[in-house]
């Protein structure tokens, strides 16, 4: 066999593992050199041998053509550096060259200002002197014909353009020298001359122009048109006074002329017209008002307008500082709302809601600061005010006690009623004046409402209970259990009367649950703060001034009387109608005319003194003065804001000893409002200064009321629509209310100009030695007068609560046998002897009335009391307790 040739190398002919190195003698068959897969791989062999060669010129080439490349770019660089070179050369050649032509210029000119001012210096003594003669006028410069102006207007151009370097500095030179040396007729004299007056007219033009173009121009249009109540009409009219004057011989308008620096300037028409005042004001973004739904009228929401108010105080400096805080509680705010109707036109009848913030101190008062909550064409107390106010106050309990972020400040919200007590007892669902009990402040009745010394409270020594929410629900429950036990087959009439009557023996007021979820029961007294003598309280005092004005005793009644002498008449004509002299005068002082009968009463107490005047009718009309100095002093305190730690000892001593007096000596007098007077102010004004350090004149209803809000006025500037689109009459109310309750204060602020009128209560007088405390002159060496030396029993009387011997027998002469009580007249003893005379019971000492306390009898005594004023004896002893209280109150103190 074949032996296998070597494996390690293809040439070697040498055995496979043999010693040594490999050959190369291996031969192969010639048929291996011819065939196709040899020629292909020895061309293969040379063509990549040939590439390689290829490849290897190409690199080269390659790096030589870089090397060329690099060498080009050089040489670009080189040649571009030569360029800027040549570049900067050349423009430092003309630099060079500018600098030159600049010097010869400015040589050239100092050389002709030389010569010019050479020619100046140079001239003869005649042509000096001449100048000195004929030296410039004003007359002169303002003559376009004299030749000498231009001659020397080129002769001082000349000098000032060498003096100050040129045509703009000899202008500011110039200028200079004439302001620092011309005295002001002069100065004038140049200026009004200046192109014949034209420049200062076109100067007064260009000003108005720019001014009437200003924002500040349409904000004082609006402020014009908007604070003083202006219609579309009024506002031309008063834009056009402004430019124009009307000529009355030509029937026409003619342009407005002034005097200014001897001139008649005209004075351009600058003012906004009210097209242009009235797209701004729509153009504002007066919140979130809505149109109330089936009615004619718009309402905020509580959120939107609360937040609006504590945003615009907090944001605005002038009024920030003028915020009050209580009880040391920054950014605490308490809003008090209101709702008040009025009428709107001799057919309809509107509402307005309004609410303000006692954070702003006596500005309370002040409309400029009663920010409208909602208007409509409808009653105070319809039931759509019943839904709206219901959604009001849902926001109010939704705002009470949270924490609220305003102008970045924490904020907390609390809400306190109006003080207006016929919406008080609307909103408490209550009988505004009943007849048993009067009083919405608590359950005082007829029977004894003349209780002196008596207290408000809920302890059991409290004679009066205040209404809480308690015993309201309490009062409803048993009126409609009441209501369910009547039989079926009464009609509505007979139902009502026996609910009302039912209402009256058990002392209840409520007619049903409270429209209002708030309480309102701190609003006591306004109505008797406006009312103040006549309406009320002092009904007796202005009846008795009629005797005294029929005698003539005061023939200047009217000059003493400061301004009330109108009353002299009213009184006559009403006394002398046969048909209404037994009613109520028709009189109702409130306001300028309160004050001053507050200021001088006891000018109108003296006017009632006559001749031959009795001893009771003396100790009476020392009374009336005392009640009118008390009730004076009273008034002075519980309008106040700002009051001392010694406000209520002294509000509650004279509003004590005004009731006092009225009970003792004008016991038939006392109704409703004096007893407020005399217990509910004393008591929520202590309740108000003791939670808030605040005075009681907080929740005054000036300015709150819907016809001292100045709707009335912007009700006369809309167009009166009922529509309920935004163009209704309403929506204009809204708007132009938010112009000036918010956009004004911000954009054109103003001082307020509320002047407080309650600081007037007082006398002026009052400060000087020579006046009593109550009014009257005096010695100075007194220290009261003698009027008041003669009343000091009547205040005896009233601080010890009961008549002293020395003022019951003359007030009082008449004595009865039976009971020894006294009587005024024989008239009240017959009426009295009468009782005894028809009773069944045996005739004996009979109890006195004012000893009686029927709250602590017995049911056996009482029926005893109440069958001895032959009265009925039914029912349980609340209701006995209620009937002998009613009859007392009828039977003399």
């Amino acid at each position: 066999s074949r032996k296998p040739l070597c494996g390690k190398s293809r040439k070697c002919s040498k055995p496979n593992s043999h010693q040594g190195r490999c050959d190369s003698s291996r031969t192969f068959h010639a048929f291996w050199k011819s065939s196709s897969s040899h020629v292909a791989l020895k061309r293969k062999g040379e063509l990549q041998e040939q590439n390689k060669r290829l490849s290897q010129d190409i690199e080269a080439k390659k790096a030589r053509l870089d090397e060329y490349e690099g060498q080009i770019q050089t040489s670009v660089a080189q040649k571009d550096a030569v360029e800027e070179e040549l570049q900067s050369l050349q423009k430092s050649v003309e630099e060079k060259e500018d600098e030159v032509k600049q010097q010869e210029e400015k040589v050239t000119q100092l050389n002709e200002q030389y010569h010019k001012f050479k020619s100046l210096l140079e001239q003869k003594g005649f042509s000096v002197a001449r100048r000195k003669n004929a030296s410039t006028t004003c007359d002169m410069i303002t003559n376009v014909n004299s030749s000498t102006k231009y001659r020397r207007r080129q002769e001082t151009k000349n000098v000032l353009e060498f003096i100050h370097g040129g045509k703009e500095g000899s202008i500011y030179g110039a200028w200079d020298y004439i302001s620092s040396t011309a005295d002001n007729q002069t100065m004038d004299t140049l200026i009004s001359g200046l192109k014949r007056g034209k420049y200062l007219q076109g100067l007064f033009d260009k000003t108005m122009k720019g001014y009437q173009n200003s924002d500040e121009a349409l904000k004082q249009a609006v402020f014009m048109k908007y604070q003083n109540f202006l219609s579309r009409r009024k506002y031309a009219l008063v834009c056009k006074t402004q430019s124009s004057v009307f000529d009355p011989n030509s029937d026409l308008w003619v342009p407005r002329n002034i005097k200014c620096l001897g001139l008649d300037l005209r004075v351009p028409n600058i003012a906004i017209s009210d097209k242009r005042v009235e797209n701004f004001v729509r153009s504002l973004d007066i919140g979130h008002v809505n149109q109330i739904p089936n009615a004619p009228g718009v309402s905020r929401t509580i959120t939107g307008l609360v937040f609006m108010i504590i945003d615009l105080h907090l944001r605005l400096p002038y009024l920030f500082r003028k915020l009050i805080w209580f009880n040391d509680n920054i950014n605490h705010f308490i809003m008090q709302f209101s709702d008040d109707g009025a009428p709107e036109s001799s057919q309809l009848t509107m509402s307005i809601g309004s609410l303000t913030s006692w954070n702003f101190g006596d500005r309370v008062r002040s409309r400029d600061f009663q920010y409208i909550l909602h208007c409509v064409s409808r009653g105070e107390k319809d039931e759509v005010l019943q839904s709206i106010w219901k959604q009001h106050t849902d926001e109010m309990e939704m705002l009470e006690g949270n924490i609220f972020v305003v102008s970045n400040k924490q904020c907390t919200v609390e809400f306190q009623p109006s003080a207006d007590m016929s919406w008080q007892s609307w909103a408490n669902n209550e009988l505004n004046q009943a007849a048993t009990y009067p009083s919405p402040y608590a359950n005082v009745s007829k029977g004894n409402m003349c209780t002196m010394g008596a207290t408000i409270g809920m302890g059991e020594e409290d004679l009066f209970k205040p209404y809480t929410l308690e015993v309201r629900n309490s009062h409803v429950k048993r009126v409609n259990e009441f209501m369910i036990s009547l039989p079926s087959s009464l009609n509505e009439k007979n139902r009502h009367s026996r609910k009302l009557q039912f209402m009256a023996e058990n002392g209840i007021r409520q007619l049903g649950t409270p429209r209002i979820g708030i309480g309102i029961n701190d609003g006591a007294g306004e109505r008797s703060t406006r009312v103040d003598f006549v309406n009320a309280s002092n009904q007796k005092f202005v009846c008795d001034l009629d005797n005294a004005l029929s005698s003539n005793h005061k023939e200047d009644f009217g000059e003493l009387g400061r301004g009330l002498g109108y009353l002299a008449s009213v009184i006559k004509d009403h006394y002398n109608d046969e048909a209404q002299r037994h009613k109520k005068l028709p009189v109702r002082l409130i306001g300028d005319q309160a004050i001053a009968l507050a200021n001088f009463s006891f000018r109108l107490i003296d006017a009632l003194k006559v001749l031959d005047e009795s001893p009771a009718q003396k100790l009476e009309r020392l009374a009336l003065g005392k009640i009118a100095q008390f009730l004076r002093n009273a008034g002075a305190l519980f309008n106040k804001i700002e009051v001392s730690p010694s406000y209520l000892g002294e509000l509650t001593e004279f509003c004590t000893l005004y009731f006092n007096l009225h009970a003792l000596f004008f016991s038939l007098d006392v109704n409703v409002t004096v007893w407020t007077v005399g217990y509910a102010i004393p008591y929520h004004a202590t309740k108000l200064y003791e939670s808030y350090k605040v005075g009681y004149g907080i929740i005054s209803l000036q300015a709150k009321e819907a016809k001292h809000s100045g709707v009335k006025n912007d009700l006369d500037l809309t167009n009166r629509s009922n529509k309920t689109t935004e163009k209704g009459k309403w929506w204009q109310v809204m708007r132009a209310n938010y112009v000036r309750a918010f956009y004004l204060p911000e954009h054109q602020p103003m001082p307020s100009s509320y002047t407080s009128r309650f600081k007037f209560r007082l006398p002026s007088q009052l400060n000087s030695s020579n006046f009593c405390n109550c009014g009257r002159e005096k010695e100075i060496n007194d220290y009261i007068c003698e009027v008041c030396v003669d009343a000091r029993v009547t205040v005896q009387c009233a601080e010890g609560q009961q008549l002293i011997p020395e003022v019951l027998s003359p007030l009082k002469p008449v004595l009865c046998s039976v009971c020894n009580e006294r009587f005024p007249d024989t008239v009240t003893y017959e009426a009295h002897k009468s009782v005894h005379l028809c009773s069944k019971q045996p005739v004996g000492p009979a109890t006195n009335s004012r000893n009686l306390n029927p709250r602590n009898m017995k049911v056996s005594d009482l029926k005893m009391e109440l069958q001895s004023r032959q009265l009925s004896t039914s029912g349980n002893k609340d209701v006995l307790i209620r009937r002998l209280e009613g009859t007392l109150a009828s039977e003399t103190i």
